[in-house]
């Protein structure tokens, strides 16, 4: 519905529900602006569904607002801006 960006991961699960790691933040906030640009924060949603690699049929789901994904988003350019400076490289320009 709307604005919405999912993705999938293979989690391990160790017989409990199944984890996020809080890159697939950066992730789905990236994915968000990428398609519906600055809107995602206003009115989008992320979710993630975590499948199980080690308990058969376990699936999790993490879900957040896009307003959630902001600050994930302002940390992934601020990641950008590292990258592009220690490899001395701009995919930008290139």
């Amino acid at each position: 519905e709307g604005m919405t960006i999912c993705d999938i991961k293979s989690r391990k699960s160790k017989g409990k529900k199944v984890s996020s790691y809080e890159t697939d933040q950066f992730q789905l906030a990236a994915y968000g602006y990428a398609l519906f640009g600055a809107d995602f924060f206003v009115g989008g949603r992320g979710i993630i569904f975590a499948v199980s690699t080690t308990d058969v049929g376990l699936v999790t789901t993490h879900e957040w607002a896009g307003a959630e994904l902001k600050p994930a988003f302002d940390a992934f350019l601020a990641l950008c801006a590292v990258w592009r400076y220690m490899n001395n490289f701009d995919p930008r320009k290139a």
